[in-house]
């Protein structure tokens, strides 16, 4: 008999350059039968797939949560990009500006001020906000009409950007169709209202969400 210790199945999840990450999303996979859920602990898996198997694409969630683990066919699942980059009107996301990209995931970054630099934070005004949906049903702040990138400016490490930074992701990865990001706007509508639970090993929204870039 093997004295080797079995190995666990662990989460692997491809990021934007093809590489498969097991750090960030690193947890055994848990028996069903064994799972307790809380109004927001540990839930039904996701982005799961046993190492040297596809990993899950943009249907990973639902794959999980119907117990379909053995689907070949599951797609890849790539990172997105952090409250960081989604902040930063001079960088890149995915191929695309940083404008770009929140006019391709159906937002507005803001309104550049005459003559000022493109690429400076504090050259914006106006923008999508905290009331524009469904922003207005997911974020707690205190005032409604914030800019989103001021909220993502002013609360970094926050589960509020991290909402902000996911959600932006999946609209990105669906309006545009070049990358297939881990969640669909649909699951982290889902996740934060709590009607989809947490995949196990995760005990809050933010640590989920901060693990899918």
């Amino acid at each position: 008999m093997s004295d080797k210790a079995p190995k666990k199945n662990m989460i692997s999840v491809q990021n934007e350059d093809g590489v498969v990450d097991d750090n960030s999303l690193a947890c055994s996979i848990a028996n069903p039968a064994r799972r307790r859920f809380s109004k927001l602990g540990a839930g039904a898996p996701v982005l799961m797939t046993v190492l040297s198997k596809p990993v899950f694409g943009a249907q990973c969630l639902s794959n999980m949560l119907s117990g379909n683990l053995s689907d070949p066919d599951r797609g890849t699942c790539v990172k997105g990009d952090s409250p960081g980059g989604w902040k930063q009107p001079g960088g890149m996301i995915k191929g695309f500006t940083t404008l770009d990209a929140w006019t391709k995931a159906g937002f507005v970054y803001g309104v550049l001020t005459l003559n000022a630099n493109a690429a400076h934070f504090n050259s914006y005004t106006g923008g999508s906000t905290a009331g524009t949906a469904p922003f207005d049903s997911l974020l707690t702040v205190d005032d409604s009409t914030t800019p989103l990138r001021v909220v993502l400016k002013n609360q970094p490490g926050s589960l509020n950007a991290g909402i902000i930074s996911a959600y932006l992701n999946a609209a990105l990865s669906e309006n545009t169709g070049t990358f297939q990001y881990v969640f669909t706007t649909a699951q982290v509508v889902g996740l934060v209202n709590g009607t989809i639970p947490l995949p196990p090993n995760y005990l809050n929204l933010h640590d989920l969400f901060y693990s899918t870039w």
